[in-house]
């Protein structure tokens, strides 16, 4: 189950804290752990997590033998063959 962050709304608590619930459940209201008031809101969580490699080398798809990374295109190339 995914963790989100919660926010107590009351200005004498103003409390932070994390809780891990289903997704159906994340906007139900809960109750403050610090000060039990109900009047809390989720905050919106800006992180996330790469899935997958990250290989610093290669960078979009792969090239074809129309492009020379040294040169640029191929003299034989034409805007045709797409």
């Amino acid at each position: 189950m995914p963790i989100y962050e919660y926010r107590c709304l009351e200005e004498a608590c103003d409390a932070e804290y994390e809780e891990r619930r289903s997704i159906a459940a994340m906007d139900e209201a809960r109750p403050c752990p610090t000060c039990g008031s109900k009047s809390t809101e989720r905050k919106l969580n800006m992180s996330f997590a790469y899935v997958g490699s990250y290989n610093t080398g290669d960078v979009g798809p792969p090239l074809d033998d129309t492009f020379d990374p040294e040169g640029g295109l191929d003299d034989d190339f034409e805007f045709d063959d797409f």
